[in-house]
């Protein structure tokens, strides 16, 4: 699991504020100098990754992201709907950073997957979530050209 998540949780929380209030203020000065000047707006474009990347700690405290492995989490996850998605970039810095780029990290990230949907069959066997849920995920792994490439 992400070292983050193994500190004491008042450190957690403490931290995923600190992100959070030190994080919002380049958005707000972007939103507030893009004003009287619209150019500054694309600085979003920016800011967004490091949004994303503020926000996860606070999300997966609050309950908002539900992690069932390392790098598979669930968007507000509930007994109707688990929406999965990859690790962001938050969970790549504590995660991923011992393995090589290439097919070492794929495989890794793959291997990850299998792991958080066996941990989703498990609690969907011991009942802990409902057999009913519908269970929605996009992978951006598999495009056309990659689906046609050789994989040894």
């Amino acid at each position: 699991m992400n070292a983050f998540y193994k500190q004491p949780m008042l450190l957690q929380w403490i931290e995923a504020l600190l992100l959070l209030i030190l994080g919002f203020y380049p958005a707000l000065l972007i939103i507030e100098m893009g004003f009287n000047q619209p150019l500054f707006y694309l600085l979003l474009l920016i800011y967004v990754p490091i949004g994303q990347f503020i926000t996860t700690p606070i999300f997966r405290i609050s309950g908002i992201y539900k992690y069932y492995s390392p790098m598979l989490l669930g968007y507000m996850p509930n007994d109707i709907q688990i929406d999965l998605h990859n690790g962001g970039s938050f969970d790549y810095l504590f995660v991923m950073t011992n393995f090589k780029i290439g097919i070492d990290i794929r495989n890794r990230i793959l291997l990850y997957h299998l792991e958080g949907l066996m941990n989703i069959i498990k609690q969907i066997e011991n009942g802990s979530i409902p057999k009913s849920l519908n269970i929605v995920g996009t992978s951006y792994f598999f495009d056309k050209r990659t689906l046609n490439k050789t994989w040894i």
